[in-house]
């Protein structure tokens, strides 16, 4: 038996458990592209690829690979997650998250 590997899992349940949704919204000419839209209560924000398998501000959510530099996905450890790079993405949404799992709304950060 095989487990199919899900784009962004631990970020699509993180934005789960905090009551919101993150989904992948094909774009371009015949759907070729696509963003990721990351909606949580009232706060939502686009992340559209720069790159082919590049999608800076969620992959900054996990770690590097050891001995790796940032070039895609793929060279980011989808086990850990960064906390530097979730409290930087969910302040682009307009949230700030609290140690102990609660979060109120800060003006979005440029």
């Amino acid at each position: 038996m095989t487990t199919e590997k899900i784009a962004y899992e631990a970020m699509r349940n993180m934005a789960v458990a905090l009551g919101g949704t993150l989904v992948y919204v094909r774009t371009g000419p015949r759907n070729r592209w696509g963003k990721w839209v990351l909606t949580i209560g009232q706060f939502s924000i686009d992340i559209p690829a720069t790159g082919e398998q590049k999608f800076p501000l969620l992959d900054a959510c996990y770690a590097l690979k050891p001995g790796h530099t940032y070039r895609t996905f793929n060279d980011r450890d989808t086990t850990m997650i960064d906390p530097a790079g979730v409290a930087h993405l969910f302040s682009r949404l307009g949230l700030r998250i609290f140690n102990n799992g609660g979060f109120h709304s800060v003006p979005p950060a440029e």
